[in-house]
């Protein structure tokens, strides 16, 4: 608001000498204008804000009022209102001038943006407000910076008070999604196989398996929806683990979808194998060689051991050969798995340590059990008989 004026004021009487003359200024509402005087008499008033002045100019000469010759003026202050204002979007970090496109600013949630306005120089009313239609989306201060929040379309609206000039324009707030491009996907399954051929996963039937999306780590959405397309074959939940249910083909499909982007659509071509009874004869006869081998001998053991503490030795110790024969078990498994610790080419484990003592453990508890069951019948017919 610049609005000034000056005012020169002389007594008009003939008799007095305009060298010796002064007055005295008395403003109402003073608040609203700032006063100067000049050299030459006079002085210079700037509006500060609207409203309506009262001036009163009062004379004197040589100390004298001269109130007759009193001044009155009233001045009205006006802004000097725009007529047009433009305004320009900004990427902060950059600097880098934004386009509309199709309607819209597209905008990143991992960036910031503002607001740059041009009002004309002589304006005197630049009072700008900025609002947003959905602060969920978007946020803005007022200097005009943007604080995207999560994706989504909102409304922004710039007005300058005074003049009730405004502009409103759209903003679209796009989540960062993106794919690892050198892995992006990841399955598992037993005796996962790949057929680059056919295209085509395969995994055994009865054994579960998962698939999920990499995203990198600046994505920010990384929601994923699993469908199969024969859920007879195999099934997938929500947190992408895969359930055979039978051998079968079905097309894996795994979409990731905000809303706003092209939605990543990738989908996998799954078979489901038979599970085979023996797939590999060397692991099949190993298996084959450590239950007769190792369970098998100790099953043996297990009997001989047992009759022994239980047929050959006093009956009334029975409580205490009892653990002792299966501490000895325990016991002889396990020295045979430490020997092996020092034969070159060979190597002791706990796993083959419970195998044997498992072989050991079936047949002593079952002769214990028919011994211990016997002698009660005996001792129930010995007192009936008495």
């Amino acid at each position: 608001m610049n609005v000034s004026d000056k005012k020169e004021f002389y007594i008009e009487d003939g008799e007095i000498n305009e060298d010796h003359q002064t007055y005295e200024v008395l403003i109402d509402h003073a608040e609203l204008v700032a006063l100067e005087n000049l050299e030459n008499g006079g002085f210079n008033l700037s509006a500060i804000d609207e409203g309506v002045i009262d001036i009163s100019i009062i004379p004197y000469v040589d100390n004298v009022q001269y109130s007759q010759y009193t001044k009155h003026i009233t001045i009205e202050t006006k802004h000097i209102l725009t007529s047009t204002f433009v305004y320009h979007m900004y990427e902060k970090d950059s600097n880098q001038l934004l386009e509309l496109d199709h309607g819209y600013y597209n905008l990143s949630i991992l960036k910031t943006y503002y607001i740059d306005t041009m009002i004309d120089e002589y304006t005197t009313s630049k009072k700008l407000t900025y609002t947003s239609s959905d602060e969920k989306v978007i946020t803005i201060d007022p200097d005009g910076n943007l604080v995207p929040v999560s994706s989504g379309i909102a409304k922004i609206t710039l007005l300058e008070e005074k003049s009730q000039l405004f502009h409103t324009f759209q903003v679209k707030v796009l989540n960062h999604i993106e794919l690892n491009k050198e892995n992006t996907f990841t399955i598992t399954g037993t005796n996962l196989v790949y057929d680059k051929d056919s295209n085509t996963y395969s995994m055994t039937n009865g054994f579960s398996g998962s698939i999920k999306l990499n995203f990198v780590s600046t994505s920010t959405y990384t929601h994923v929806s699993y469908f199969s397309s024969n859920e007879k074959v195999a099934t997938i939940g929500s947190d992408g683990v895969i359930t055979p249910l039978k051998v079968g083909k079905t097309t894996i499909t795994l979409l990731c979808d905000d809303g706003i982007h092209e939605p990543i659509k990738v989908t996998i071509n799954l078979s489901i194998e038979r599970q085979d009874f023996i797939k590999d004869l060397g692991d099949f006869f190993r298996k084959v060689r450590k239950g007769i081998g190792h369970f098998g001998a100790f099953l043996v053991l297990g009997i001989f051991s047992t009759l022994t503490y239980l047929l050959y030795l006093n009956k009334k110790k029975m409580f205490f050969s009892v653990p002792i024969n299966y501490a000895a078990g325990f016991a002889l498994a396990a020295i045979t798995e430490i020997i092996q610790l020092f034969v070159p080419g060979r190597y002791g484990a706990f796993s083959d340590v419970m195998l044997d003592f498992y072989g050991f453990l079936v047949s002593s508890t079952l002769i214990t059990v028919v011994i211990i069951t016997v002698e009660v019948i005996n001792y129930i017919r010995h007192k009936k008989i008495k």
